[in-house]
């Protein structure tokens, strides 16, 4: 899987959204392609980001943070955790990939994520992070139960990178 396939998988899950690009519930704010305006305020100002537009910033903001393991992660795991990115943002990502690794959550793809990425890279780290993701969003509407609107939709997409044998 190549980055245009993961970052056209993205635009393809978030959409363009449709006037006024607000959710009901949420927290983000307007959004379009994934680029919400709480996050991206300036993608916003002349009114929602283009296709391009927010192209660029996901490569920007939620595809570089994680190019230091790109030859490392297996494919299916990359595009999860660039998924889990644009969902939660990239240090929330990395930390959690970083934690199901069973190492120091610093949020920087470095030298020792990288070693541990070699030492466990496969379908069981793919299925752990996945859960882990999934079990984030559980505890997010359980403290904030206004959230269960979202629920359905967010689990489907996270439960979507399960690797299909382990």
């Amino acid at each position: 899987m190549n980055t245009t396939a993961i970052l056209d998988g993205i635009l393809e899950r978030e959409g363009p959204g449709k006037p006024p690009y607000l959710t009901l519930g949420d927290k983000g704010g307007r959004t379009a392609w994934g680029i919400s305006e709480r996050a991206h305020p300036e993608a916003w100002r002349p009114g929602p980001p283009t296709k391009a537009q927010a192209r660029e910033i996901l490569i920007g903001y939620y595809l570089a943070p994680f190019q230091p393991l790109r030859g490392y992660l297996q494919d299916e795991l990359f595009a999860a955790v660039v998924d889990d990115a644009v969902m939660s943002g990239a240090g929330a990502a990395m930390k959690r990939l970083q934690w199901v690794l069973g190492m120091d959550m610093d949020g920087v793809a470095g030298p020792k994520t990288i070693e541990a990425v070699k030492v466990q890279n496969g379908p069981r780290l793919q299925r752990r992070y996945v859960v882990e993701r999934a079990i984030r969003i559980a505890r997010l509407v359980a403290a904030d139960p206004t959230q269960v609107t979202n629920l359905v939709g967010w689990l489907t997409r996270i439960l979507g990178f399960l690797p299909v044998q382990v």
